[in-house]
Protein backbone atom coordinates (compact mmCIF):
# COMPACT_ATOMS: atom_id res chain seq x y z
CA UNK A 1 0.00 0.00 0.00
CA UNK A 2 1.46 3.58 -0.94
CA UNK A 3 0.32 6.81 0.40
CA UNK A 4 -1.18 7.92 -3.06
CA UNK A 5 -3.36 4.33 -3.11
CA UNK A 6 -4.53 5.38 0.77
CA UNK A 7 -5.39 8.97 -0.72
CA UNK A 8 -7.09 6.92 -3.71
CA UNK A 9 -8.86 4.80 -1.47
CA UNK A 10 -10.25 7.61 0.75
CA UNK A 11 -11.06 9.77 -1.97
CA UNK A 12 -13.16 7.30 -3.52
CA UNK A 13 -15.58 7.46 -0.46
CA UNK A 14 -17.24 10.87 -2.04
CA UNK A 15 -16.96 14.64 -2.16
CA UNK A 16 -19.78 15.26 0.86
CA UNK A 17 -20.38 13.31 4.06
CA UNK A 18 -23.61 11.97 2.63
CA UNK A 19 -21.81 10.44 -0.37
CA UNK A 20 -19.49 8.80 1.80
CA UNK A 21 -21.96 7.48 4.02
CA UNK A 22 -23.93 6.22 0.75
CA UNK A 23 -20.73 4.88 -0.14
CA UNK A 24 -20.39 3.01 2.61
CA UNK A 25 -23.99 1.57 3.26
CA UNK A 26 -23.76 0.22 -0.63
CA UNK A 27 -20.47 -1.64 0.31
CA UNK A 28 -22.30 -2.80 3.78
CA UNK A 29 -19.85 -1.45 6.13
CA UNK A 30 -20.94 -0.81 9.12
CA UNK A 31 -18.66 0.38 12.26
CA UNK A 32 -18.42 1.84 15.94
CA UNK A 33 -18.71 5.61 17.20
CA UNK A 34 -16.12 6.77 18.68
CA UNK A 35 -13.48 4.06 17.37
CA UNK A 36 -10.34 4.87 15.62
CA UNK A 37 -9.96 1.55 14.63
CA UNK A 38 -13.48 -0.30 13.85
CA UNK A 39 -15.25 3.23 12.52
CA UNK A 40 -16.80 2.57 9.05
CA UNK A 41 -14.42 4.18 7.65
CA UNK A 42 -11.42 2.10 8.82
CA UNK A 43 -13.47 -0.96 8.52
CA UNK A 44 -13.37 -0.02 4.78
CA UNK A 45 -9.68 0.49 4.39
CA UNK A 46 -9.21 -2.98 6.01
CA UNK A 47 -11.45 -4.94 3.50
CA UNK A 48 -10.02 -2.42 0.44
CA UNK A 49 -6.72 -1.84 1.40
CA UNK A 50 -5.41 -5.09 2.36
CA UNK A 51 -4.30 -4.44 5.79
CA UNK A 52 -4.30 -5.16 9.27
CA UNK A 53 -4.02 -2.33 11.37
CA UNK A 54 -5.96 0.76 10.03
CA UNK A 55 -6.43 4.19 12.74
CA UNK A 56 -8.29 7.30 11.86
CA UNK A 57 -7.27 9.72 13.81
CA UNK A 58 -7.24 13.60 14.16
CA UNK A 59 -10.79 14.68 13.05
CA UNK A 60 -10.65 17.16 15.49
CA UNK A 61 -8.00 18.79 14.45
CA UNK A 62 -6.56 20.24 11.27
CA UNK A 63 -4.40 17.45 10.51
CA UNK A 64 -6.84 14.19 9.74
CA UNK A 65 -5.40 11.35 8.74
CA UNK A 66 -5.33 7.48 8.09
CA UNK A 67 -2.84 5.00 8.67
CA UNK A 68 -2.99 1.75 7.57
CA UNK A 69 -0.11 -0.90 7.97
CA UNK A 70 0.83 -4.60 6.82
CA UNK A 71 3.69 -6.97 7.55
CA UNK A 72 5.90 -3.90 8.09
CA UNK A 73 5.07 -1.82 5.70
CA UNK A 74 2.80 1.70 6.67
CA UNK A 75 1.43 4.61 4.65
CA UNK A 76 -0.28 7.06 5.61
CA UNK A 77 -3.17 10.09 4.14
CA UNK A 78 -4.69 13.12 4.82
CA UNK A 79 -8.20 12.21 5.38
CA UNK A 80 -10.30 14.40 2.84
CA UNK A 81 -12.59 16.65 3.83
CA UNK A 82 -15.86 14.92 3.08
CA UNK A 83 -14.51 12.02 4.45
CA UNK A 84 -13.82 13.82 7.94
CA UNK A 85 -16.56 15.49 7.98
CA UNK A 86 -18.33 11.92 7.87
CA UNK A 87 -16.40 10.69 10.70
CA UNK A 88 -17.49 13.57 13.04
CA UNK A 89 -20.54 13.64 11.78
CA UNK A 90 -21.10 9.85 12.59
CA UNK A 91 -19.43 10.04 16.08
CA UNK A 92 -21.86 12.59 16.84
CA UNK A 93 -24.80 10.17 16.03
CA UNK A 94 -25.62 10.89 12.19
CA UNK A 95 -25.87 8.34 9.88
CA UNK A 96 -27.23 5.66 12.69
CA UNK A 97 -27.72 2.84 9.77
CA UNK A 98 -23.97 2.36 9.22
CA UNK A 99 -23.68 1.66 12.75
CA UNK A 100 -22.36 -1.96 13.55
CA UNK A 101 -24.19 -2.54 16.92
CA UNK A 102 -27.65 -0.57 18.09
CA UNK A 103 -26.59 1.99 20.75
CA UNK A 104 -29.24 2.24 23.35
CA UNK A 105 -30.45 5.93 24.19
CA UNK A 106 -33.22 7.85 26.32
CA UNK A 107 -36.68 6.25 25.13
CA UNK A 108 -35.40 2.62 23.40
CA UNK A 109 -32.83 1.58 21.29
CA UNK A 110 -31.77 3.80 17.91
Amino acid sequence: MTNERLTELLTALGSSADEVAASLARRGIRGDRHECASCPVARYLRRFAWCSHVEIGGTKTRRPYAMVSHRGSKAIARLPDAVRDFVLGFDDGRYAGLRASPELVAGGAS
